[in-house]
């Protein structure tokens, strides 16, 4: 294909286990300081993930913490593994586990 021509260093070899890489809903659940820009840091992080997609996210705030509910969509349970202990690493989240 001409894209491969033109920009080879624009692709990237997707490995999918699963069937065709369908994605599984997870819920988390996330506790910790309402500090300014830990949401940002959380989303950000899921962001940056392979193969992982942020579906949903509400949160509520009070008295300084913050609840937050995140739907994301991953391939496979090792995935969401690794994703939650980089999520427990932000600064100020004191907790995340699935529901």
């Amino acid at each position: 294909s001409h894209i491969q021509e033109r920009y080879p260093y624009r692709i990237i070899r997707a490995n999918w286990s699963g069937k065709s890489g369908e994605m599984l809903p997870a819920s988390l659940r996330v506790i910790g300081n309402d500090d300014i820009g830990i949401v940002a840091n959380i989303t950000s992080i899921i962001s940056k993930e392979p193969n992982t997609m942020l579906r949903n996210i509400s949160i509520d705030s009070h008295d300084g913490i913050f609840q937050g509910y995140l739907v994301i969509g991953v391939t496979d349970n090792r995935q969401l593994t690794v994703l939650i202990k980089k999520i427990k690493t932000v600064k100020g989240v004191k907790d995340v586990v699935r529901i």
